[in-house]
């Protein structure tokens, strides 16, 4: 047994040096991010996110929902916490689940009576009703959003496809640590992305739940801060775009020329 440095406790050499590294990394991160856009950001970001929380707890129109918000707080803080220590694929998984959040008030926008359903529904209606891509047909159908067009999700597919265990090796889906710039800086630019879309569908919910309600008031605030750090980050997003876009059009030819190799279902 070994110490490690910087206060950690006594521990086996390989393990203090995996969080040493993580440690440095968010230590030499926030210091270089401190005063700046980012921050500054995810500041007002996190406040928004307690503040409608709170509203929703005391509007009776919204407040079986509130816990919600409270989980995205949280998706938010991991991803937050992960980028700076390096760990991007544990981002990405945080903001898949804001994403899932964000097409479930997107749903419950078309139908508010679907929030009933939801909230008491057996694991077969869950299952089968309120799966990712059963929420993105009704949207679909509905003509909500980004789903006018399709029921696709590029980013969704993305974020899907990192999570799960393929043969296939691509730049988005890389596990563990990394300090690469390009890509902590992707993990900024999924958390501001991810959160504007957020907060329209939030946005809108209240709009029919509680028009008019302190709630409502308070999920239309304007994020100056937060819509500076999206604009200074959209490069990064847009190039992570350009990326899901190629991945899929070489999938798409592998199935065209049959190289898929799929036995069956499993």
């Amino acid at each position: 047994m070994m110490p490690c440095s910087a206060g950690l406790p006594r521990i086996g050499h390989r393990l203090a040096a995996t969080l040493q590294r993580a440690q440095d990394a968010r230590t030499r991160l926030a210091a270089s991010l401190h005063g700046g856009a980012r921050f500054k950001g995810l500041e007002k970001l996190l406040g928004y996110l307690h503040d409608v929380a709170h509203a929703f707890q005391e509007d009776p129109n919204c407040s079986r929902l509130a816990f919600l918000l409270t989980r995205c707080v949280a998706d938010f803080e991991t991803a937050t916490e992960a980028t700076l220590s390096g760990y991007l694929a544990v981002a990405r998984d945080s903001m898949r689940d804001v994403m899932e959040i964000e097409n479930l008030f997107l749903d419950f926008v078309v139908k508010p009576e679907n929030i009933d359903t939801w909230l008491t529904g057996t694991r077969t209606t869950l299952k089968n009703y309120f799966k990712p891509v059963a929420v993105r047909e009704r949207l679909h159908a509905a003509g909500v959003g980004r789903f006018t067009d399709s029921a696709y999700s590029a980013d969704y597919a993305a974020h899907s496809e990192a999570l799960h265990v393929t043969p296939h090796r691509y730049i988005l889906d890389q596990k563990g640590f990394t300090t690469d710039g390009w890509a902590v800086d992707l993990g900024f630019s999924e958390i501001f992305e991810h959160f504007k879309r957020l907060q329209i569908a939030i946005a809108r919910l209240t709009d029919v739940l509680s028009p008019g309600s302190s709630a409502s008031v308070v999920a239309h605030k304007d994020l100056h801060d937060v819509q500076d750090a999206w604009e200074r980050t959209q490069q990064t997003q847009e190039l992570f775009l350009e990326l899901i876009q190629a991945s899929d059009e070489v999938l798409a030819e592998q199935d065209a020329r049959g190289e898929d190799n799929d036995p069956g279902q499993a």
